[in-house]
């Protein structure tokens, strides 16, 4: 879950507080919306 999570916020952890404010549920679609943050 998170292995991935971190693995891509490398770049900026203010994705990793976005997916922590919205809760686990970013489990399926992390990816997507971290890339639209990049």
């Amino acid at each position: 879950m998170t292995q991935q999570q971190q693995g891509q916020n490398q770049q900026g952890s203010k994705q990793q507080e976005q997916q922590n404010k919205q809760g686990q549920q970013q489990q399926g679609g992390q990816q997507k919306q971290q890339q639209q943050r990049k």
